[in-house]
């Protein structure tokens, strides 16, 4: 297998009226590729670069030449897209998988091959090293930039940000030292199948409210105005059981509305300065496996909690 660690840099349309749309939106255009191919082990066998000579934006979009420092005559020369696409795939050799740094270089690269009429099935598939990189390196499901990413693990950044082969040589560098081998597949569909569920989650919340500034979890779980629940429909108090931490973070509960149904309650604690903590509070319809789930946390709980002030009854008599 070849691990080819990509990096794209594209065009703008100068104006909204000037975006091609058919037969898909060509919201960036490509103008250069940058590659870096690597065995299974992490080595180094290849790099690859190529300009690409823009079709329909041939202008250079102020915000491009910004941040890429390129102009309008760099646009002028280099490849046809075609040519450009042939090249890379020739540069890839048998059963390669992409390597890039979050999700815009498939979206973008996939609209080129449609709007120059190439089929894209021949695309290998892509992996997202900035994702792994956020939810296994740091843990902090941040998105990070290439060079902040590169800056935080200690390496070196020698090279001009923002130039499609050094990006990609950054990328590398990243996932060499994460040993991103490591995670690719299963992990990779377990980072993915998280992902899926914390939209599910997001698309279903009917409502939250973050409190500012509390000063600890313990004063926020003792709090009756972040711990009293009213319907996200109806806005009628809410029965619920207790709130159980299921990560040092994050309270769960379940609550009932005669009307409305069951919500999982979520109370979320995010340090801020000065020691103390927002706490985002929100309401989702649980899944089955979440009910099923924190229902047992909850109950194994309650059911502790229960026995706990049963021996203090007896050891009052």
């Amino acid at each position: 297998m070849n691990y080819i660690i990509i990096d794209l840099e594209w065009n703008q349309p100068m104006k909204p009226d000037t975006l091609i749309t058919d037969p898909v939106p060509l919201y960036g255009e490509i103008i250069r590729i940058g590659a870096v191919r690597t065995d299974e082990n992490c080595g180094t066998a290849d790099t690859f670069q190529v300009c690409v000579r823009p079709k329909f934006y041939r202008r250079i979009h102020y915000m491009v030449k910004k941040v890429t420092g390129l102009d309008s005559t760099a646009l002028s020369y280099g490849l046809p897209f075609r040519d450009a696409f042939r090249q890379l795939m020739e540069f890839c050799g048998e059963d390669p998988v992409f390597i890039a740094w979050g999700s815009e270089d498939e979206k973008v690269l996939r609209a080129n091959l449609a709007v120059h009429g190439i089929d894209d099935s021949s695309v290998p598939p892509f992996i997202d090293m900035q994702i792994i990189f956020s939810r296994r390196h740091t843990c902090d499901g941040r998105q990070y930039g290439v060079v902040p990413a590169t800056e935080l693990l200690g390496l070196p950044t020698d090279l001009q940000a923002h130039d499609a082969l050094n990006d990609a040589i950054y990328t590398y560098r990243i996932g060499r030292k994460i040993n991103f081998t490591h995670y690719i597949p299963d992990e990779y569909s377990v980072i993915l199948s998280e992902i899926e569920e914390e939209k599910r989650i997001q698309r279903e919340q009917r409502y939250f409210r973050t409190f500012y500034g509390v000063e600890s979890v313990r004063t926020a779980m003792h709090s009756k105005k972040i711990t009293t629940c009213r319907c996200p429909e109806c806005k009628t108090k809410l029965w619920h059981t207790y709130f159980v931490f299921i990560s040092e973070r994050k309270a769960v509960a379940f609550a009932k509305c005669s009307t409305d149904g069951e919500f999982l309650v979520t109370l979320k604690f995010t340090p801020v300065a000065e020691n103390k903590y927002d706490v985002t509070r929100s309401f989702t319809i649980p899944s089955p496996q979440q009910r099923d789930e924190y229902h047992a946390i909850i109950d194994e709980y309650t059911e502790r909690k229960k026995a706990e002030k049963a021996q203090i009854s007896e050891d009052a008599i």
